[in-house]
């Protein structure tokens, strides 16, 4: 949430612009917490992690895997815009953990996105589900170019470890 608009995948150096609105409380406390954390980069061990789209057993219903899979087993259609809907490589839950426990053993300071080893439409992950569940999922398409929010995550694979759960194995 801390990234500005990209097509391109977002790297640690990408340039940060937290959006605005009602939740841009949310993400400013996000940047501040980067910018303390970075004050005491010389006196302990810091790491800045910076997920995307986390998901897994337990998650909160409002969480976009979750509401993706209600919409489809309810047969709701889901808005994609430009035919496949947002780009995103979301990170499953087992994976993030795993990154952690990492970072907290290894000496790996500096800034880190973490996020999945594929990339995919709303589209794809939504016939994921429905493969999985027997369903067809329904689309409804939208005018306008799909987002694209994917992380680079060349920098966690060098330093700490690469996600190895893809979509369809996590959401099964």
């Amino acid at each position: 949430g801390l990234y500005a608009p990209s097509a391109a995948p977002l790297t640690e150096e990408s340039r940060l612009d937290p959006p605005r609105g009602p939740l841009g409380f949310y993400f400013d406390t996000k940047l501040c917490s980067e910018i303390l954390v970075r004050a005491y980069e010389g006196q302990m061990h810091t790491v800045i992690l910076r997920p995307f789209f986390i998901y897994g057993p337990g998650q909160r219903e409002t969480m976009l895997l979750p509401r993706l899979i209600a919409n489809v087993r309810e047969g709701r259609a889901l808005p994609v815009r430009g035919g496949r809907g947002t780009r995103l490589n979301p990170i499953f839950a087992g994976d993030a953990v795993d990154a952690l426990a990492t970072c907290l053993a290894a000496d790996a300071p500096g800034v880190l996105n973490l996020a999945g080893p594929e990339v995919l439409t709303i589209r794809d992950i939504a016939l994921h589900i429905g493969a999985l569940i027997g369903r067809e999922p329904l689309f409804d398409a939208q005018e306008g170019e799909a987002d694209s929010v994917v992380a680079d995550i060349s920098r966690l694979r060098q330093r700490l470890t690469a996600p190895m759960t893809g979509c369809r194995k996590g959401i099964a």
